[in-house]
């Protein structure tokens, strides 16, 4: 899920995506940062000083720029030919996204930043759209501002995408991400962790009957649950103190999320950076692999953790088919990635990711999973969880104790 270069022709720099990317379902994702601007400060200059610091960023990073088109044998390719930068800038009034009910709205921050963000793979292919959009909204009186990063998941992660977004702090470097994939990345990727094996004509079998489950759901269940909460860190605190063993706040998470809905199985998105030789921090790319959990590795945060340490370690099996009659919850941290993005004159109080629904509607999450988790950041210090659920009110999260309240209505 990353990119190589192939020949160039005609002064056009081509990159051929691997074969996850080459799946045309993969989404668009993107995040969201609230800022008050303090008193006294000129809002025409920080729009001038955002739009400065988007265009370098872009010209240091001109594979942003590149648009999705078929090669020769049929495969994506990511094209990079002469573009106009300013054409992934966009800066607009707003009001609404800004509306307070008591806190901002989901709803709102999706249906208002539509436009501003990408989506599905297959609506950008030989069409001349871009993957990549910044944006900087603001209200009527420039005194709230919204900054949006949206980016395909064919070209990029959240590693990449938080990579871009830290260097609009104002005393961060602009620097050239690496787009180009290492040589045998996709082999090492898959030797680094334990996965479970399929193949047998049983599991295939359970396969088709997830797809027709899932194509039924599309057909005819209403639309998910999209909710924002913040954590209860004295539970967190809690749970970990009574565990036999250190375990992680997402290892917490995780094993109360995945046995919340009763799943027998779920899957964790694993960045591969650091862990696959020559795949490091600064590589831009959809660089994960996904890590499989029986309900016995999420039974608690300490089997959760012992699950973790053997994919990395390659000790878990042998493993038992999986016979779920749904792939259950699927859950990824972006928490490592977040640095709050200090900007002169204005002051952050709000950061958190943007799912729209809509263009997950035909991705392979929705389609089969029942809940889909993202644990993040909307401060240094302070974490949130951003859920979609497929179980249509049966389950009541206001009630849990390890969560602390809503984050965003």
């Amino acid at each position: 899920m990353s990119i190589i270069p192939v020949e160039d022709d005609n002064n056009t720099q081509r990159y051929r995506l691997n074969e996850m990317e080459n799946l045309i379902i993969l989404s668009g994702f993107t995040i969201a940062t609230f800022y008050k601007k303090e008193n006294g400060v000129c809002s025409e200059a920080i729009i001038k000083k955002f739009t400065d610091r988007a265009q370098d960023i872009i010209e240091s990073n001109r594979w942003l720029g590149g648009k999705l088109e078929k090669g020769r044998d049929k495969k994506l390719e990511l094209v990079e030919r002469k573009f106009d930068i300013t054409e992934l800038i966009a800066v607009q009034e707003n009001d609404r996204v800004f509306a307070e009910k008591p806190r901002l709205c989901i709803d709102t921050i999706i249906k208002e930043t539509k436009h501003l963000t990408i989506g599905n793979t297959s609506e950008l292919i030989g069409n001349g759209k871009y993957l990549f959009k910044v944006a900087v909204t603001h209200n009527c009186s420039k005194d709230r501002f919204l900054i949006t990063l949206s980016i395909s998941h064919a070209i990029a992660d959240g590693s990449t995408i938080y990579n871009l977004w830290n260097m609009f702090d104002d005393l961060a470097t602009v620097y050239s991400l690496d787009p180009v994939r290492p040589e045998n990345y996709e082999e090492s990727a898959e030797q680094t962790i334990d996965k479970i094996p399929m193949g047998s004509a049983a599991q295939e079998f359970l396969f088709l009957w997830l797809l027709l489950k899932a194509l039924w759901k599309l057909v005819f269940y209403p639309k998910p649950r999209v909710l924002c909460y913040k954590i209860n860190t004295d539970e967190i605190e809690r749970i970990k103190s009574a565990q036999n063993t250190r375990v992680s706040t997402n290892d917490v998470i995780n094993s109360w999320f995945f046995n919340l809905h009763k799943f027998k199985y779920g899957e964790m998105v694993m960045n591969m950076r650091t862990r696959v030789p020559g795949c490091d921090v600064n590589k831009a790319g959809a660089y994960i692999n996904i890590g499989q959990l029986f309900k016995k590795d999420f039974e608690t945060p300490a089997t959760h953790r012992k699950a973790l340490q053997g994919m990395l370690s390659k000790q878990r099996g042998p493993f038992k088919a999986n016979w779920s009659t749904n792939t259950g919850g699927f859950s990824t941290s972006w928490t490592g990635f977040y640095k709050d993005v200090k900007i002169e004159g204005l002051v952050q109080y709000m950061h958190c990711p943007i799912e729209d629904i809509g263009v997950l509607s035909l991705g392979p999450i929705p389609l089969c999973a029942e809940a889909f988790l993202t644990t993040f950041k909307y401060d240094e210090n302070l974490t949130g969880l951003y859920i979609i659920d497929w179980t249509y009110g049966m389950i009541d999260y206001d009630k849990c104790k390890i969560l602390g309240g809503r984050l965003l209505d």
